[in-house]
C-alpha cells in the first residue's frame, strides 16, 4: 500500500515535471556511460577511440565491462563507429550482441571505418564488407625532415616562419583562455567553406570536447590563425588529427606547416604512429576483385570533384609519405546496402541524433 501511494504521488506530477526528471535521469545515465567508455578508450592504442568524448553516441558494453561499441541510430540502421574498443577477445561477443540489439528493434547493424583484422567476425554474422577508403598512417619514429625527399617540407617551414608563423602545442584542459580566438577561426573557416559542422566520425567545435584534447595552434604575428585538436591513444601509441581550421588571411602554407610541426611534436613525445585520417573512396580501382560497388566508387573518386575533392584529399596527405590502410563499411547486403550508406552519410552530415546507453 505504501508503494502504491508513492506511485500515485509520482503519477500526479505535472507532465512537464515528469519530462524534466526523466530527461535529467537519462542525461545522468549517458554521462556515466561516456565516463566508462573514456576510461576504456584511454587504454587503447588507436586514437579514434577518442570519439567517445563527443557524447553524441550510444554505447553497448561487453558483459565484462572492458570493451564497448559506440553507435548512433539513423532510421532502421544501428551504425557503429569503427570496430569495438577494448581487448580483442571481447569483440566477438559485442558484435553478436550488437546484431541482436538491432534485430530486436526491427533494424540491422552497420559498421563504419572498420579495419581488415576483424573481417571474419563480421562475416560470421552474415554481413558484407565494402572498402570505403584508405587511412593515411605515418610511422613517427621514422619521420624526419632530412634528405632530398623532404626538401619541400623544409622549405614550407622556412617560408611560413618568414611570414611570422610560430607553432605551439596547448595541453588538454589548458586552452580556456584561447577558446574565443579558436572559435573566431573556426567560424570564419566554416563560413568561407559554406559548410556546417560534421558529426559522428569527426568532432565539432564544442568547448567541453576541445578542452579534453591537446590543441596545436599556429600564430602569425602573435594572433592565432590556424589550429587542430588531436586524438590520443594510450601513451606512446597513436595520435590522430580531428578538426583542422584556419583563417583566410593565414599564410598559404599554414596547414602544411601545422601538419609538419604536429608530426615532429608527436615523434619527440615518443608516439609511434600518426593518423592523418581517411581518404574516402581511395584505392577502390586497385583491387583484384572489382565489384559493382568498386566500379561506382572508383568513378566517383575520379570524376566527382564537383561534389568533393576526393583525389585532392589523398594527394595532400600523400605529401607526408604515409602507409595507406584499407577501411571498410560492414552491412547486410542486398537492398539494405544503399540504405546503410545513406544512413552513414546522414550521421556524418549531422542529420540524425540519439544518445542512450545500454
Amino acid at each position: 500500500m505504501i508503494t502504491l501511494g508513492l506511485q500515485r504521488q509520482v503519477d500526479r506530477r505535472a507532465p512537464d515535471t515528469r519530462s524534466r526528471a526523466d530527461s535529467a535521469s537519462t542525461a545522468t545515465v549517458h554521462s556515466l556511460a561516456v565516463g566508462r567508455a573514456v576510461c576504456i578508450a584511454a587504454k587503447q592504442p588507436r586514437a579514434r577511440a577518442t570519439l567517445a568524448l563527443l557524447g553524441d553516441k550510444e554505447f553497448l558494453f561487453s558483459a565484462s565491462g572492458q570493451a564497448f561499441l559506440m553507435y548512433r541510430r539513423s532510421g532502421r540502421c544501428f551504425v557503429a563507429m569503427g570496430d569495438p574498443v577494448g581487448p580483442t577477445i571481447e569483440w566477438s561477443e559485442l558484435i553478436e550482441r550488437f546484431s541482436a540489439l538491432a534485430l530486436s528493434e526491427n533494424g540491422w547493424p552497420v559498421y563504419y571505418q572498420v579495419e581488415p583484422k576483424a573481417m571474419a567476425l563480421y562475416k560470421a554474422q552474415g554481413l558484407s564488407c565494402l572498402k570505403v577508403g584508405e587511412e593515411a598512417c605515418i610511422s613517427l619514429p621514422e619521420f624526419s625532415l632530412q634528405g632530398s625527399k623532404r626538401s619541400r617540407l623544409r622549405q614550407t617551414i622556412r617560408r611560413t616562419e618568414r611570414e611570422g608563423a610560430t607553432f605551439e602545442m596547448i595541453p588538454a584542459r589548458s586552452a580556456g583562455s584561447i577558446l574565443e580566438e579558436l572559435k573566431d577561426v573556426s567560424d570564419a573557416w566554416l563560413g568561407s567553406k559554406r559548410i556546417r559542422e560534421k558529426s559522428f566520425s569527426l568532432g565539432a567545435f564544442d568547448p567541453s570536447y576541445l578542452l579534453r584534447c591537446p590543441i596545436a595552434v599556429v600564430r602569425q604575428n602573435g594572433r592565432i590563425v590556424a589550429f587542430a585538436n588531436l586524438w590520443r591513444g594510450e601513451a606512446g601509441s597513436e595520435l590522430g588529427v580531428d578538426l583542422m581550421r584556419y583563417s583566410d588571411d593565414a599564410a598559404c602554407s599554414v596547414m602544411e606547416y601545422l601538419f609538419i610541426k604536429m608530426l615532429l611534436w608527436g615523434r619527440d613525445e615518443g608516439y609511434q604512429q600518426f593518423s592523418l585520417g581517411m581518404a574516402p573512396l581511395a584505392g577502390l580501382d586497385s583491387q583484384e576483385s572489382v565489384t559493382l560497388w568498386d566500379r561506382a566508387g572508383a568513378a566517383v573518386y575520379k570524376h566527382g570533384e564537383r561534389f568533393y575533392n576526393f583525389r585532392g584529399v589523398r594527394e595532400y596527405k600523400a605529401k607526408f609519405s604515409p602507409e595507406w590502410e584499407s577501411r571498410y563499411l560492414v552491412s547486410p547486403g542486398g537492398m539494405r546496402l544503399p540504405l546503410s550508406i545513406a544512413a552513414v552519410s546522414s550521421l556524418i552530415a549531422g542529420r540524425s541524433r540519439s544518445t542512450n546507453a545500454r
